[in-house]
């Protein structure tokens, strides 16, 4: 046998305390200013599933930091091309690209900010789901914990999450600092999650459609569908397009209602 991993009793970064929730594996720093921790909430929030800046990536964060030039992600828009150009490896014209970068990011989509943030236990699906119940980062800022756990997809763990990372005065005065530096997500349509035909029901897609699956996909989930890859005996709705092949034939023998594009459309009322 192994023998036990031993966990530290201090972060090998800067020596803070670190603390160990029950039940869970990780063991993490105390410290919200720890040097790693800063360079890895910086490079999360440019990466490509959340603000997407690909001018901005681990090098030049290091430097960024080493100089102090940047603190939180809403340092990095006020970066100009000046103070850039006196990093190493970075010409007038990589520092351009850099601040133009930025600059594209700063209209991002609401989910992609919430991505961005690092809230615990709230990744890429989460985000999304939040940003289409909610609407608006204005309304994010508020949200009740009751608001939270009304929600299907989320649970107490995350509920707790979302409504005390918005309710510390840290993170309140990042979010203040990013809209104060012209970051301005735009606003998701607050669609109906409780849509009659698809609100509860599993979906499940195949054949050729007339749009991409991920815009089907995205506008059932919106309507409060789980659309999955598989069908089986917990499947409610398999939506069809040109040369359905074996779902469509196991669809058919578990008696799983079928319908196309041009009644999905009429469902949603688009």
């Amino acid at each position: 046998h192994a023998p036990p991993i031993q966990p530290p009793e201090t972060c090998p970064a800067c020596d803070a305390g670190v603390t160990h929730e029950q039940g869970e594996v990780d063991w993490l720093c105390t410290n919200p200013n720890c040097p790693d921790q800063v360079r890895e909430r910086i490079l999360h929030f440019c990466s490509r599933r959340a603000l997407d800046v690909e001018t901005i990536g681990p090098a030049l964060v290091v430097q960024l930091l080493e100089r102090q030039l940047v603190k939180t992600p809403a340092d990095l828009f006020r970066l100009n091309v000046e103070a850039l150009s006196q990093l190493e490896h970075m010409g007038e014209k990589s520092a351009e690209n850099v601040v133009s970068g930025l600059e594209r990011s700063k209209h991002c989509r609401l989910a992609a900010l919430l991505h961005g943030l690092g809230i615990p236990n709230v990744g890429e699906k989460t985000s999304r789901i939040l940003a289409r119940r909610f609407g608006t980062l204005q309304a994010l800022r508020t949200v009740q914990h009751e608001q939270l756990l009304a929600i299907d997809e989320i649970g107490p763990v995350i509920a707790n999450s979302v409504a005390s990372f918005f309710a510390e005065p840290r993170q309140q005065a990042l979010v203040d600092d990013l809209l104060a530096v012209g970051v301005c997500p735009q606003d998701e349509v607050v669609l109906d999650a409780d849509n009659p035909h698809f609100s509860g029901k599993t979906v499940v897609l195949t054949g050729v459609l007339s749009e991409a699956r991920d815009v089907w996909k995205q506008r059932l989930e919106e309507a409060g569908a789980n659309v999955t890859s598989s069908v089986s005996k917990k499947t409610d709705l398999v939506l069809a397009g040109e040369n359905a092949g074996s779902k469509l034939e196991k669809a058919q023998k578990l008696e799983i209602s079928v319908i196309d594009e041009t009644t999905a459309r009429n469902w949603l009322n688009l």
